[in-house]
């Protein structure tokens, strides 16, 4: 039988070969991304494939994941709430101890209320897809990590990019006029105008 021939499926051969060319051309730069299992627990040094490295790229900052007194309030927890909680928070996820760390964090920062995340990146994306929308434009930076260029973008606001460290290019951008349903900020809205929860 033979292959099955239609503009669509050109379309996807067309795109394949592309990709196989640029995964060649990146195995030939050696800029292929490898991932190498670490065997050992996150800490200053990993052990990879049987060696000791010296580990410089951890989001393990404070060397919490490794602590004791962090390790046994986690087993704690899990003994008590099983690994996961079976659902997002909205639904039916959110536990007490959401509401315990909320309160901790809140009471620490002297502020009226905190919301957790389970990731930076998460933190991220929720906070500027919230505070910005099609009237607002975002001006950043090229490196910004990944998940500040990705709410950029899906927040719908007018998301313009300049070089890395480029601020001539970055003062260029936002003296730029804005489009007719760009605004430059957007102001609190009045009291008033706030819904009740």
């Amino acid at each position: 039988m033979g292959a099955f021939s239609s503009p669509r499926s050109e379309t996807l051969r067309v795109w394949l070969t592309d990709l196989q060319r640029a995964a060649e051309l990146r195995s030939q730069r050696h800029l292929q991304r490898v991932l190498r299992p670490v065997q050992s627990a996150q800490g200053t040094t990993v052990e990879i494939q049987g060696r000791s490295y010296v580990q410089f790229c951890t989001n393990n900052y404070l060397g919490l994941a490794n602590d004791p007194e962090v390790i046994d309030a986690a087993r704690a927890a899990i003994s008590r709430y099983g690994t996961g909680a079976g659902a997002s928070r909205l639904v039916a996820g959110s536990m007490d101890l959401h509401h315990q760390l909320e309160q901790a964090l809140a009471d620490f920062k002297q502020t009226e209320a905190a919301l957790i995340f389970p990731t930076g990146f998460m933190a991220n994306l929720a906070v500027l897809t919230t505070l910005a929308g099609p009237v607002d434009r975002i001006v950043s930076d090229k490196l910004n990590h990944a998940s500040l260029l990705d709410a950029a973008r899906w927040s719908g606001a007018d998301h313009r990019s300049f070089p890395h460290k480029n601020l001539a290019r970055a003062k260029t951008l936002l003296a730029r006029p804005a489009s007719p349903h760009v605004r430059r900020g957007r102001p609190a809205p009045a009291p008033s105008a706030v819904p009740p929860p």
